[in-house]
This record gives structure tokens, sequence and C-alpha cells, in this order.
């Protein structure tokens, strides 16, 4: 059996995950042994075309249902923020209750609802985000977004996502959508995932540490 799949509801996840783990170091990234995964895979790191948040919710159980004795794990990640808006603790409910039902035992999966969405995880004030955003000092990129109405100051992230992340991009002179999250995934630093409180990259490293532990076995 291979360690580890990825259930990915968007292509941005998808895009980010590949250059996370076409690192030499991203197990020291996320603070867990290394496993076996192959960034090339569309198994390892697995989308269904058109099957976005919403038909994560309802039909992960049935797509992930052919690797079930394939994979040891199962990682499945979407977004909160979709309609009708059930909000995480549902969905996570929900796919955890039909995951069982489909033979999956708990401690064998994940269910990671990142709140509101992925562009949650761009924002941890670390320099290698701003470089990912083509900017060489995060607290000078930070002032630019609170001037554009974008950052409410003293808040941790932006109130706007979206508009924070194409602002960036396009001031700092980049590609905006999947480029930012192959750049940022793939240059991000141990010390500014450390940062990164959103609850659902938390229970990520945290089911990713108990599975495969820093210096021991599964």
């Amino acid at each position: 059996m291979r360690d580890i799949i990825f259930h990915l509801a968007d292509k941005h996840m998808e895009e980010g995950l590949r250059a996370f783990f076409q690192r030499d170091d991203w197990q020291h990234t996320l603070g867990c042994r290394r496993f076996e995964i192959d960034p090339r895979s569309d198994s390892d790191l697995f989308r269904v075309a058109g099957c976005t948040d919403g038909g994560v919710w309802k039909y992960a159980h049935k797509n992930l249902a052919t690797f079930k004795d394939k994979y040891r794990h199962a990682v499945i990640v979407l977004d909160a923020d979709f309609d009708p808006r059930p909000g995480a603790k549902v969905l996570q409910e929900d796919i955890s209750k039909c995951m069982i039902e489909s033979g999956w035992n708990e401690g064998r999966f994940a269910v990671i609802v990142i709140q509101p969405e992925l562009e949650a995880w761009l924002w941890a004030p670390n320099v290698n985000v701003a470089l990912g955003f083509g900017h060489p000092n995060f607290n000078d990129l930070r002032a630019a977004l609170e001037a554009e109405m974008l950052w409410n100051a003293g808040d941790p992230k932006p109130h706007d996502l979206k508009g924070a992340r194409d602002y960036a991009a396009k001031r700092g002179g980049k590609r905006t959508g999947g480029p930012i999250f192959k750049s940022i995934f793939g240059g991000i630093s141990r010390r500014a995932l450390d940062l990164c409180a959103e609850p659902g990259f938390v229970t990520l490293r945290s089911a990713l540490s108990g599975w495969f532990p820093d210096g021991g076995g599964a």
C-alpha cells in the first residue's frame, strides 16, 4: 500500500501541493517524517474534474472508494466558503460519517476544511510569502494592502482574501491564481507555517505528524 492520498477540491490546491512536494525539505517544513508521495501522480494528489467543494462534501467517500485498499491514509481538503455554507463542523462531520460508512477506519483519514478558503494559507507574516508575491518585505506588502482597504489593521489576515491575493500579485508583477500558489507553496518556510493558525492547516499538520512522526515510524 502507498502511504497517503490527498483528495483536493480545486486546481489551485493541486498546483500548490504539487510544487510543495517537489521540494527536498517538505517533511521538515511540515514537521513530520518523510512519507511516500509522488508530486507528479494524479492518484497521490487526486482531483476529480468538476468536483469542487460541494462535490467533495457529498462524494469524497465515493471518489475514494477505489483507493481504500491502495492507500494507508487519506486527506480530504476543501474550502468552507461555498453555497449553501454549511460550516466547517458540518462538513467535517458529514464527510467523516460517509468515509467511515464506506469502510475507512476513523484513524486512517483526515478532513481538512479551510476557513474560509485556500487563500487563507497564503498570508503567514514571513519574507518568503512576500517574495512569492514579488515583494521584498512582508510589512511593506501588508501596509500596501491596508492602504487599499483589503486588510484591516490588527487582523491576522486580509478580510478580502482573493482581492488581496490579486492585488499583491499585480503589484509584484506576478500572475495571480495558480502561479501564486505554486510560488508560495514552493518556497514557504517552516517558520512561516509555524505562524499559520488557520484551523484546517493546524488539523492537517496534526494528522501528518501523528501518522508520520518525525524520527519515528507511522
